[in-house]
Parts: structure tokens; sequence; C-alpha cells
């Protein structure tokens, strides 16, 4: 029986869907992540490369500058399935996996390019009895934007009231004649998550520019933090484990979306 794919809405706000894995660096206690290294990543990269191709993924792009000093958890290697530039993607650097998709994605698809690209990591990850290697970060994170043009100015609190279930009320001070409408905001929450160690969920809306178009933007993201023993170290289990816990962190993302988004705003993104 074929597992489901799931649907996608054909007027998304989508921006970006990300799945990131960290692994922990090596480096005196203290030490800024940005300056750790990552002793297995050149053989790494290099064996990722050769293989990525086989995924679908022939198009390779360097983020970083030739010669240039490769930080803790930055990005060296995007790798694209169908030209430079464009989506799906994966991603690699010190310490650091990523799959990224945007507004074209469908959940089953996505789940398991993340992990196909997680496999391929683990094949071209070298075992090395001087250094574990030990995952320390798990996150599934989603960015919608709407345009300001398209929930009728860039007044968060009002966006909040008129499209969300997040009710905004701002001191009435804020109504005076002293000021003018708002220009940008910010507003967030995060919630531990229960039944699942160094887990939290949170999400977060504000003011940007999403390709140079002023827009209100929703961030929802799940981590794990190895911290509390929330995620295991041995190769065999992750990929198991990350097939589980995908389906868990979307498990609560959707249905969030679809709770905070009201009904004749979702309606719009279904025609």
């Amino acid at each position: 029986m074929n597992k489901p794919k799931g649907i996608k809405l054909p007027n998304a706000p989508l921006t970006e869907v990300v799945f990131e894995l960290h692994w922990k660096l090596a480096g005196a206690e203290g030490t800024p992540d940005q300056i750790k290294y990552d002793p297995g990543y050149r053989y790494m990269s290099d064996e990722f490369r050769n293989q990525v191709g086989r995924l679908g993924f022939p198009h390779s792009t360097r983020h970083a500058a030739d010669n240039a000093f490769l930080s803790g958890y930055g990005i060296e290697w995007r790798f694209h399935k169908n030209e430079p530039g464009g989506f799906p993607l994966l991603q690699i650097g010190p310490g650091i996996f990523a799959a990224n998709d945007a507004v074209g994605y469908v959940w089953g698809d996505y789940k398991d390019l993340c992990l196909a690209g997680l496999k391929l990591l683990l094949k071209s990850r070298p075992k090395m009895n001087f250094f574990d290697f030990e995952p320390n970060l798990l996150e599934l994170r989603f960015t919608d934007s709407f345009s300001v043009d398209q929930v009728s100015g860039q007044d968060l609190a009002k966006f909040a009231n008129a499209n969300t279930s997040l009710k905004l009320t701002l001191p009435s001070f804020c109504d005076t004649e002293k000021l003018g409408a708002p220009e940008a905001g910010q507003v967030g929450f995060a919630f531990p998550v229960k039944g699942a160690k160094g887990t939290q969920f949170s999400f977060a809306i504000s003011n940007a520019l999403v390709k140079d178009v002023k827009s209100i933007v929703l961030l929802t993201r799940v981590t794990t933090k190895q911290d509390d023993g929330g995620i295991p170290k041995s190769f065999e289990k992750l990929v198991s484990h990350v097939d589980r816990w995908l389906e868990d962190a979307h498990a609560i993302t959707s249905p969030f979306f679809k709770d905070f988004v009201s009904q004749d705003l979702m309606k719009a993104f279904e025609r």
C-alpha cells in the first residue's frame, strides 16, 4: 500500500520549509561555535558531493568563498534538483545538514527528501575513533509570508485580529494623535512539547521584507536539543528516529497553521 503524500494548497503562503540536523563540533569548552571545527567534514563533504547526483540533485553551488574560513554550523555547499538557485535543495557545512523546499512542496515527498539526504550524509560520514558523531539538534521550521497588499496593510495587530486566532490589543496610547500607524512589530511564543525530551514548539509573527516585498511573516518551528537526551547518538538509530520525529513535528505545525489562520484567509489559499 502506497503511503499518502499529502496535498498542497494552490495558493499557499509558504516561503520555505527547512529541516536541519546539527552535530557536535570539536573545540575547547567555552569556544564559540563559529570557530569550532568538524574533524570529519572535509571527507564527508567530498563523498556527499560525489554521490548526491544519484538522489537527483546534479547542480551544486559553493556558498562559501574559495579558501574562506568555514565557520561552525555555516553552509558551504548547496545542491539543487532543477537549476542553481531553485527548490528543492540540500545543504551541508561543518556540523550542519539541511533540506529545503518552497511553495510547491508536498509533505510526504519533502519528508522522503529529508530522509534520503540524511542517509547519504551518514553514509558519507567517516567513523573516527578519536571523535564521535553526536547529533545535538533537530529542527523543522516553516516560513509563511503574506504581502501587506494581500492582508490590507502592515499593521501587525490588525493583521492578527482580522486574519488569525491570535488577538492583540495595543495600549491606548498607541491610538493617540502623537503616533502614526505602526510600521513594524514582532510577537512570539514558545512552549515545551509534552512527552518529548528537549523539544520546544514556537511561533512568531513579524513585519519583514520578502523578496523586496513588504510582508507579514509567520515563523513556526519545532526544535529538539540533545541536552535532555532527546536525540540518539548512534548512526543506526538516527534515521528511524528522524523518521518518527518529522511526523511528530509535522503533527504540531500543520494543525497549528490551520487553527491560527482564519477560515476566510485559508479559503484564499485554496482557490
